[in-house]
């Protein structure tokens, strides 16, 4: 079975950082300019400046990630596009119209997780030492975001049914823990994740009055993971790993194999997630204290 790809007629084929050569290359430079980074830190010293700027970055990173939160949650009432009348005219498209499709708010995920490399300079700048947890989540949730968004088939860019039963099972639940069960899309840990950031990257700003959202991110963490790995288990277990699958939804193969790696790499973030709430968390936090 060949690896994930982008299909031709995929919104996201051609944009960048849409193929997984590109993916991979990113890897490579992340970790040189970070090893150079500790290494002329542990000469010079910290650099007490990237505090405030750590502080500042946490606090746009949280608008932002409020901001696509909110998009992703409006797009399973508008599931095609979202249009939004501005009270200004939008410099770059010289209208005051704002349409955004929803394919966009997942290629916006996907490349949020590239700019998260920001942490670990942030933190290694202040001379902090970087836990193996921080470590693997950041190198490895770009391909995360590949598999189960930009490389997935287009039979799951939108909503597609997995098995009668397993909707019929599910009902008595509330309708959106009942969607959030039986839907593979993406937007499910998309929305899951991207709440979590709000509220993590909320506290590092360390606004006034955050201090609670501590006793939050563990909770919202586990959640995601939980969201992340329980669909799509739950897909692979009522379409008999794809096999009962609607012969209309094309790329069946190569949807197994996109939420077999996502599966198996949020499995390996959930294995560390000991090491996340007790030390994870802990080191990061007292960094961006």
């Amino acid at each position: 079975m060949p690896f994930p790809i982008v299909a031709p007629e995929s919104p996201y084929f051609g944009l960048p950082l849409t193929d997984l050569q590109s993916v991979i290359l990113t890897s490579g430079p992340f970790v040189f300019f970070w090893s150079m980074l500790r290494r002329y830190i542990s000469r010079a010293g910290p650099i007490p400046e990237f505090t405030s700027i750590t502080h500042l970055n946490s606090l746009l990173y949280a608008i932002f990630s409020a901001g696509l939160a909110y998009l992703i949650w409006q797009s399973f009432f508008e599931p095609d596009m979202q249009i939004y009348e501005l009270p200004f005219r939008l410099p770059v498209l010289a209208t005051n119209t704002l349409v955004i499709e929803t394919w966009m708010l997942g290629y916006a995920h996907h490349v949020s997780k590239f700019y998260e490399y920001v942490d670990v300079f942030n933190l290694v700048a202040q001379g902090f030492t970087i836990n193996t947890h921080m470590a693997f989540h950041h190198i490895t949730t770009p391909y995360l975001t590949y598999s189960r968004i930009i490389s997935m088939p287009l039979s799951s860019l939108t909503t597609t049914a997995t098995s009668d039963w397993l909707a019929d099972y599910v009902s008595p639940l509330p309708p959106i823990l009942a969607y959030a069960l039986i839907s593979p899309d993406w937007r499910v840990f998309s929305l899951a994740n991207s709440i979590h950031h709000t509220i993590m990257y909320t506290y590092f700003s360390r606004v006034p009055g955050t201090e609670w959202l501590l006793h939050v991110i563990p909770l919202t963490g586990w959640l995601q993971l939980a969201l992340g790995i329980g669909t799509d288990a739950l897909w692979m277990f009522a379409t008999n790993g794809g096999k009962d699958l609607n012969g209309s939804l094309a790329g069946s193969d190569q949807e197994v194999l996109n939420r077999a790696i996502s599966i198996l790499l949020l499995t390996r973030r959930d294995d560390r997630s000991s090491v996340k709430v007790r030390y994870g968390y802990v080191d990061a936090l007292t960094a961006l204290l």
